[in-house]
């Protein structure tokens, strides 16, 4: 069986979202614990946004190239840091 390769590119204008509170706290609450935690550490809400919007598209993108429901994905780290899939899919 021949794996099927996919390429997504998305941009996302973080000056230009200004979510509601309730907005907010939904799309922060999409995330899995460890992520909400490293994402609570940073101290401007730019840095803030841009992180989540980054974990959430991250999300989004496996989500559809596996057909996979966005709370059944987990990420992990690797030794370097960078974010990685914590298990096979």
């Amino acid at each position: 069986m021949e794996k099927q390769c996919h390429k997504f590119r998305w941009a996302f204008n973080t000056k230009l979202w200004n979510p509601r509170k309730h907005e907010f706290l939904y799309a922060f609450n999409c995330l899995q614990e460890e992520e909400r935690e490293r994402i609570s550490r940073f101290v401007f809400r730019r840095d803030f946004k841009q992180a989540l919007i980054g974990r959430l598209m991250m999300r989004k993108c496996v989500s559809t190239a596996f057909s996979l429901p966005s709370n059944g994905i987990t990420f992990g780290r690797s030794e370097k840091g960078k974010p990685i899939l914590d298990k096979d899919l």
